[in-house]
């Protein structure tokens, strides 16, 4: 390119001059938004990560505090001796399974609706499912 006066070759180097700095302070404001953004994004989420772990772990909590009692209430353990017994004697098809059945679906069926659970099991020691609430 040829430039027809001095005039042209100054203004053209005063405009290059000039730019540079402008275009390197933009770049860099450029990449220190970049990183702030990115040091924002990242505590926002950890912050989610912390509370949802905070939920689940209270969730667990109040769901080991529900096995605590209703494993400790007397009428659990002795439907829980019942129950192995009859099963292992006459199985799950039998009157008498029925009638123990009859006679602890109530207490169980409140436990289920007060908790806000789907089924309730009782397992034997020997890890065997001797009463389910919805069969």
């Amino acid at each position: 390119m040829k430039f027809a006066s001095l005039t042209h070759r100054f203004m053209i180097w005063f405009a290059a001059v000039s730019l540079l700095p402008i275009l390197m302070t933009g770049y860099s404001l450029l990449r220190t938004f970049e990183t702030e953004m990115q040091k924002t994004a990242i505590q926002q989420v950890s912050a989610i990560a912390d509370m949802k772990a905070e939920q689940i772990d209270a969730y667990l909590r109040e769901r080991l505090l529900d096995t605590k009692v209703i494993q400790t209430a007397s009428t659990t353990r002795e439907a829980m001796r019942e129950f192995t017994q009859v099963f292992i004697q006459s199985g799950v098809g039998s009157d008498a399974y029925r009638q123990l059945d009859a006679s602890y679906r109530d207490h169980f069926k409140r436990f289920i609706e007060d908790a806000g659970y789907y089924d309730l099991f009782l397992i034997s020691p020997q890890g065997t499912i001797v009463y389910s609430q919805t069969h």
